[in-house]
């Protein structure tokens, strides 16, 4: 079958575009998301002035003129304040572009507001039983200028100020918007200082969550730290679609406070409760490392260096005629730096080729090395290496960002929910009086 060629070449064109969503994904959509919003607040805002094949123009111009003039008058010192001060000179092209846009997108809500609010007071009288419409698009109003305020000015507090690099263990956060809270200690963040205080583990309708409880501090007349709050960001653990972390929030009245755990390990979440007399002799999973001579292994408790590969002779406590034997020696220095020496033993049958090993275990430390691979092709080794339940740190990777003007968006939610109500009433009373009228 031979198909004929159209004149659509835009369809081949489109079909090559290259529009996916790149690296930056919040930024890709708030450029098309954001002027989708004005187009739809500008409507909201002009539409009940028009009338079905009888409007005039100069009659609609006078009728919106005085709210267009107001919303000007509001917006302009707004949004010199929120977005074109001091700051804007220091933000990069990307934020500046987005900043503008979202200029004209608060403008466009407040001109929302007002146009409806001046219909409302003009036409209806300020009637609220008739005003269903009005009030509803108030509310969009308000929901959309809170939602533009907040998150186009959120603020991530969490800047990673302990000596941990948060992107060398995981991909799931980084040292510019996360910190890494270890139990017990203090860490500045934002205006406040946190401390990561307890993990406590509670099923719920046979679901178990775990929470994690973080103190925020501030000072008091003194200088002294007292806490402010508490917020319990958790994970909810199921084995089948996987675990979900769910962010805890503090409400104030001119922003909130929101925290999400983004990494956490997940030997801490096992429970541990119906063995807790054994958890003192329980290892966590273990992880594998590929070493040469002079690489380093940072574990939770500790810092283990390989200092050395070499075969042993018939001379060592752990050798055997029939097998080869090599020795792995590790230089351990603990949280004082204080240095310990282990070795770990790797042996292979000369005959069947058959391993086994021999592992270097710290009980103090609650470390253990076992090596179990060897590469002669590159000069390195295999070691697994594992951390005792009861001596493993327990921490967390947290992100806090403060969201302004959040409280505008649930207010809006409201006026919205009590104008599509008044709506739908004044609907029903207008269908029974037509109802009664016809008969």
């Amino acid at each position: 079958m031979a198909f004929e060629k159209t004149n659509w070449d835009w369809t081949t064109k489109l079909s090559e575009a290259r529009i996916a969503p790149g690296e930056k994904v919040v930024l890709f959509y708030n450029r098309w998301q954001i002027p989708f919003a004005f187009v739809i607040c500008c409507l909201m805002a002009v539409t009940q002035f028009f009338r079905y094949k009888t409007t005039e123009f100069k009659t609609f111009i006078r009728q919106i003129r005085r709210s267009f003039l107001v919303s000007l008058v509001i917006s302009f010192p707004l949004i010199l304040l929120i977005y074109f001060n001091s700051d804007y000179a220091n933000l990069n092209s990307d934020k500046r572009g987005i900043y503008t846009v979202c200029a004209f997108l608060l403008f466009a809500t407040i001109f929302t507001i007002t146009a409806n609010a001046d219909y409302w007071l003009k036409i209806f009288k300020g009637k609220v039983g008739k005003a269903g419409a009005s009030i509803a698009h108030i509310g969009f109003g308000l929901l959309l200028l809170g939602a533009v305020i907040s998150t186009s000015k959120k603020d991530t507090i969490s800047k990673n100020s302990s000596r941990f690099d948060i992107s060398s263990f995981t991909d799931q956060g980084t040292n510019e918007e996360n910190i890494y809270l270890k139990k017990g200690d203090t860490l500045p963040m934002g205006d406040y200082l946190v401390t990561y205080t307890k993990r406590e583990r509670v099923i719920k309708d046979g679901t178990p969550y775990v929470y994690f409880n973080v103190d925020f501090l501030d000072t008091d007349k003194n200088g002294k730290p007292k806490k402010s709050f508490t917020l319990r960001p958790f994970v909810q653990l199921n084995p089948f679609m996987g675990n979900a972390a769910e962010p805890d929030t503090r409400h104030f009245l001119h922003k909130d406070i929101y925290t999400f755990v983004k990494f956490v390990d997940p030997a801490s979440l096992v429970d541990t409760t119906d063995y807790s007399g054994e958890k003192g002799q329980l290892f966590d999973q273990p992880k594998n490392h590929t070493l040469a001579v002079g690489d380093t292994i940072g574990l939770d408790n500790c810092i283990a260096v390989l200092d050395s590969i070499v075969k042993i002779d018939s001379t060592h406590q752990y050798y055997k005629p029939e097998e080869y034997g090599i020795a792995a020696s590790f230089n351990v220095f603990d949280g004082s730096m204080q240095e310990k020496k282990l070795t770990a033993y790797f042996f292979i049958n000369k005959v069947s080729g058959i391993t086994r090993q021999v592992d270097a275990i710290d009980e103090n430390l609650g470390v253990k090395f076992t090596f179990w691979k060897v590469r002669p092709e590159n000069n390195k080794i295999d070691v697994y290496t594992a951390v005792k339940l009861s001596k493993k740190s327990d921490f967390i990777v947290m992100e806090a960002s403060i969201f302004p003007g959040i409280n505008i968006l649930w207010i809006g939610c409201l006026v919205m929910v009590i104008g599509t109500f008044l709506a739908v009433r004044e609907r029903k009373r207008k269908n029974r009086i037509t109802e009664t009228d016809s008969q």
